[in-house]
């Protein structure tokens, strides 16, 4: 298979989960608008994401690079070494659930800071539901590492849709009857189904569990040695979505609510665009690297990141020009009131500006673990998180709701930026003078294709009588589209044949 067939399918899993993951936020939105329940309930769900986002991922991310390494050198990774794996992860996540159940109420005092009694008694008591999910998600993680190390993806990609899908039904079916309650039991649900969905995948590898733990096992030291930063880095990066809780709670009922929708409608593209490709090549990057083919890993390391920034930077400029009309039609509905539509398009269309280093950052520290260079990715993030939380508390005050915004972006590009310069130095300066001309040459034309829309926008505007929302968005869309579609044909012919050139690389080159 090869890497744009394979990146398609994970490309288009993702969107289906993002889809699916919005339209779990839809339900909640509809159903209980911006109130101390859904703060609550994002507060305490947080860590169920960040189970998927910062156990789950960081564990595959380890992984990988460690069997792939193996199998470039000859050697396959005994059963015994990954059970040994497993069952560790296993114990460890069961014991960071332990403490947090023992700490439940000192962890909601943490996010919720000064918030009213009513929302620290709430979140702490859902939050004591859903930390079991910890478990599951965290260790899905060693499984969906496993099987992208064998080029098997489909599983894991399809299980986070199958998540949010049961949360959706779960908000639908009971929602009336349990309240809140009904998206806490569908995210337990989903969670256990997430899990179980990748088991007969798992040993369709030939894999066979035994519950045993060989601590005189190199395997393990090796994986301990991978997992540790990159679990520190994943947390760090999540932390972001921490400290917007924990300083938007100051700021009033529904702000916790409005940051957090506003942020997962910036990880819908930011998933789209990088998740499928730097899933599919993650496994031949460190295959590359592994054999020391340091040239064939720069040249696709130049070329993946130009292909994110050649859809992210478009997509921020779009959804800079019609973020209003996006969370209108997404939100603007059910108990979710004017207020709180207004408040999160303002959010959205300010922390957008960060999709583009975001989306890049993903390819980027694929690359920094493929070479396993594990504690590089650890030190930019905690400069960037410290950054970020510093601006977030000095700049509240002054700026309010708009300092979350300002520092996301501003943290955000620092780290990325801390990343460019140190891979430049251990590759054969993938992001050199020629990265940056292109950089230019994508902002040139996403910046005209952003002005284009805003005077179709104006058009429309005038004209009697006036277009539905609706028309008008889609019309707006496709006009973007097709108008960013033609001058890159004619400015960005290099950067589109990188995408079409994809078709040639293998995943087991």
């Amino acid at each position: 298979m090869n890497i744009l067939r394979a990146s398609l399918t994970v490309t288009l899993l993702a969107l289906l989960s993002r889809a699916l993951g919005l339209g779990r936020d839809l339900a909640v939105t509809w159903s209980f608008g911006a109130s101390v329940d859904t703060d609550a309930f994002y507060i305490a769900s947080s860590f169920s994401n960040a189970a998927y986002v910062v156990v789950a991922a960081a564990l595959a991310s380890a992984t990988i690079p460690l069997i792939v390494n193996e199998k470039s050198a000859g050697v396959s990774a005994d059963h015994r070494s990954i059970s040994s794996i497993l069952n560790i992860t296993i114990i460890a996540l069961c014991i960071v659930v332990g403490a947090a159940l023992l700490n439940s109420a000192e962890i909601s005092r943490l996010l919720a800071g000064d918030a009213s009694a009513d929302l620290l008694a709430r979140s702490e008591y859902f939050m004591l539901l859903i930390f079991p999910t910890i478990i599951l998600l965290g260790s899905a993680g060693v499984l969906t590492g496993i099987l992208n190390a064998n080029s098997i993806f489909t599983p894991s990609a399809a299980a986070p849709s199958v998540l949010n899908a049961i949360v959706v039904l779960f908000i639908l079916a009971f929602s009336q009857r349990l309240g809140v309650m009904a998206a806490i039991l569908g995210t337990l649900a989903g969670s256990v189904v997430f899990f179980l969905l990748q088991i007969p995948a798992f040993y369709k590898v030939g894999y066979r569990h035994h519950w045993t733990i060989s601590f005189h096992d190199e395997t393990i030291w090796r994986f301990a040695q991978a997992a540790f930063p990159a679990v520190a880095v994943a947390l760090l990066l999540y932390a972001y979505a921490f400290v917007d809780m924990a300083v938007g709670a100051r700021l009033g009922v529904g702000t916790v609510t409005a940051v957090t929708i506003a942020a997962k409608l910036i990880q819908l593209p930011q998933g789209v665009i990088a998740m499928g490709l730097t899933t599919a090549t993650f496994p031949l990057i460190s295959r590359l690297i592994g054999d020391g083919k340091i040239e064939n890993a720069t040249l696709l390391t130049a070329r993946l990141s130009a292909s994110i920034l050649v859809a992210a930077v478009p997509a921020t400029v779009i959804a800079v020009v019609l973020g209003d009309q996006i969370v209108s039609l997404v939100f603007g509905r059910g108990t979710f009131s004017d207020e709180a539509v207004s408040e999160t398009s303002r959010i959205f269309r300010v922390m957008v500006a960060a999709l583009p280093a975001l989306a890049l950052h993903v390819i980027l520290l694929r690359i920094s673990y493929a070479m396993r260079m594990w504690m590089i990715p650890l030190g930019a993030c905690a400069i960037s998180f410290a950054t970020k939380l510093v601006m977030a508390i000095y700049l509240v005050d002054a700026h309010g709701v708009d300092a979350l915004s300002y520092s996301t972006i501003i943290a955000s590009y620092l780290n990325i930026m801390i990343m460019i310069v140190v891979l430049n130095r251990r590759l054969d300066r993938p992001f050199g003078s020629a990265f940056v001309v292109r950089c230019l040459r994508i902002l040139a034309v996403s910046g005209l294709t952003g002005a284009g829309i805003v005077l179709c926008r104006m058009l429309l505007s005038s004209l009697e009588p006036e277009w539905s929302v609706w028309i008008e968005f889609i019309g707006l869309s496709i006009a973007g589209g097709v108008f960013y579609l033609a001058l890159g044909a004619l400015i960005l012919r290099e950067e589109f044949f990188f995408i079409k050139n994809l078709r040639r690389h293998k995943l087991n080159a």
